[in-house]
């Protein structure tokens, strides 16, 4: 079905500080959904030109600081330079950052005159936001609105509900705001009947990267070289989340639900874009896997033998309990990223990540077991932090210094819509703002108490959680120096910090996690039986049951020696064995 006016061409920007080495995941389905449709589009890259104006590496590094979306904001708002001179006088001087500023101008005008018998004011030209192009898509949206009167669609991040009804009120050229369903909603306005329901992604066809795969023609070969050579196209799995509860979390703001593309859609997808591209230069885009992953991951190892083990997943704790999944994970090369966030039992009750402390840390054991890539991160600095979660965070990693340490400390940052900032009293948020460093920075005082921004700074009622940052930093950075000392000295790791052999009636536990070298703990009898055991999680009813023969009292003096040796985790009345 075509839309009411034949006339009417969709240009879709992809505008600075947009990455040179991904390709937009949802721009590009947004394009192949339209042309499914029978919608003319495009994807214009302006960020390329930009990037080579620039230089590569200038483009990189402002674009990973606050300096790039502050270049932008003097050109939106001229008399406000002062006061970003100012702000930005650590990550720039003033004279290189009016220069940029200047340059930047020259640019973009430069760049909307060039469009000049390409738009019409039937047009419409759609900004699909990221965390770091607001500043650049609005004005850039302006001048194209000045100069050609197209109609300007903003969407994306920064759009959902009172954030796109701020930014339609503070730049009325902004005509429509999508907060989420992209390609559902833009056909809706377009008065299309396309997809039946937003959250049915076997509808959906496989992303078009024609339009990025001209544009990187298009570089010279020495930019292109150096930094688009290694790109990324990305094929969709699934979006949101199916567990969809997490205090902090945002991840379903974009879509109506969580919803898996079929396998036979994921396969098409990649035969699709290996045959097209002629590239395996493939990236899975994956937030939250379900329980078609094991046949997922077989019926691409029978179609793709050659790709194997270049997948990776994302799992809740709670979604890999069993070991099984471990060594099918392991047997078939797959990295995987999972949602610890937390070693402290009041930390995941308010998170509300669905899983306990033990069961992350019997996933990370099997994972170190059978020799599976897990990453994972901690997050601290959230509202309701007190004193006593980062005891109990210190106390656990020293029953688990053995087991892969996160590759990341995260700062919890707040986000509007998530469970926590709908309900600031219940986390113990005292009073919400715009991030002083940031929007505080970015904005004109004029527009502060005017404009509803996607992250905030807080106020919260318990005191400290700044002043803990560095102690969490040192408390990780312990963990990973202690972990990765042989690679660090280039030497091969031999054997895990804290390990297990077995002969005939005796185990022997090897335990080195204080860094002084190994200390052997042997057991035999019930001493061991007990501990195998407990080789998975097990409730203390358990416990009792399976060793009916054995005195109670016998069993808890047991279990005890091994919480206190710390061979062993007790949480509430469940114990692990935590030798690998």
């Amino acid at each position: 079905m075509k839309t009411n006016d034949t006339t009417k061409k969709i240009h879709i920007l992809c505008v600075p500080f947009t990455s040179l080495t991904m390709p937009s995941l949802e721009i590009s389905t947004l394009k192949a959904v339209l042309k499914e449709h029978d919608v003319d589009a495009e994807i214009l890259t302006p960020f390329y030109d930009y990037a080579c104006s620039l230089g590569g590496d200038v483009y990189c590094r402002i674009s990973e600081s606050i300096v790039g979306q502050a270049i932008f904001s003097a050109l939106l708002f001229p008399h406000h330079q002062p006061a970003l001179e100012k702000g930005i006088g650590e990550h720039m001087p003033p004279d290189e950052f009016r220069q940029h500023i200047q340059n930047s101008e020259c640019f973009c005008r430069e760049y909307a005159d060039g469009l000049a018998g390409k738009l019409k004011e039937s047009d419409i030209v759609l900004f699909h936001l990221y965390v770091s192009q607001l500043f650049p898509a609005l004005y850039l949206a302006k001048l194209l609105y000045e100069k050609h009167g197209v109609q300007v669609w903003f969407s994306g991040h920064h759009c959902q509900g009172q954030c796109g009804e701020s930014l339609q009120a503070l730049f009325p050229f902004i005509r429509q705001v999508i907060g989420r369903d992209l390609e559902h909603r833009v056909l809706q306005l377009l008065g299309q009947s396309g997809l039946a329901q937003p959250h049915q992604m076997w509808e959906y066809p496989t992303p078009d990267y024609d339009d990025f795969g001209a544009a990187m023609n298009r570089l010279p070969a020495g930019f292109k070289k150096e930094h688009v050579g290694h790109f990324w196209l990305q094929v969709e799995f699934s979006r949101g989340c199916w567990w969809n509860q997490c205090s902090f979390c945002t991840l379903n703001c974009q879509w109506s639900s969580f919803a898996h593309k079929s396998v036979d859609g994921i396969i098409r997808d990649y035969k699709s874009l290996l045959s097209t591209y002629q590239t395996t230069q493939i990236l899975v885009n994956e937030f939250n896997s379900d329980d078609q992953w094991e046949n997922l991951i077989r019926r691409l190892n029978e179609e793709f033998p050659g790709m194997r083990g270049t997948y990776y997943l994302l799992f809740k704790v709670s979604a890999v309990k069993e070991e099984r999944a471990m060594q099918l994970l392991a047997e078939n090369h797959i990295p995987i990223l999972v949602g610890v966030e937390s070693f402290a039992k009041d930390y995941l009750r308010l998170i509300n990540k669905g899983h306990r402390v033990i069961e992350s840390i019997q996933l990370l054991k099997f994972a170190e077991r059978h020799h599976v890539n897990c990453s994972y991160n901690i997050m601290f600095s959230l509202p309701f932090e007190r004193e006593e979660d980062y005891d109990e965070t210190k106390r656990v990693i020293s029953y688990i210094k053995h087991l892969v340490p996160p590759f990341d400390l995260e700062v919890f940052r707040l986000t509007y819509g998530s469970p926590i900032y709908n309900n600031p009293d219940r986390y113990g948020i005292e009073r919400m703002m715009l991030r002083k460093d940031y929007e505080g920075l970015l904005l004109p005082a004029e527009i502060h108490d005017h404009y509803t921004p996607f992250f905030y700074d807080f106020d919260s009622v318990n005191p400290g959680i700044r002043e803990r940052e560095a102690r969490w930093r040192e408390l990780i950075q312990g963990w990973i120096d202690l972990y990765y000392a042989d690679a660090r000295k280039g030497q091969s790791k031999l054997h895990c910090l804290l390990y297990k052999r077995q002969w005939d009636n005796v185990l022997d536990i090897y335990d080195a996690r204080e860094g002084k070298g190994y200390h052997v703990h042997t057991l035999w009898g019930v001493e061991r039986a007990l501990y195998e055991y407990c080789d998975q999680v097990r409730e203390y009813r358990d416990i009792i049951e399976q060793f009916s023969t054995v005195e109670e009292s016998c069993l808890q003096t047991l279990l005890d020696a091994f919480v206190s040796q710390k061979l062993m985790f007790k949480e509430d009345a469940n114990y692990l064995s935590l030798a690998v």
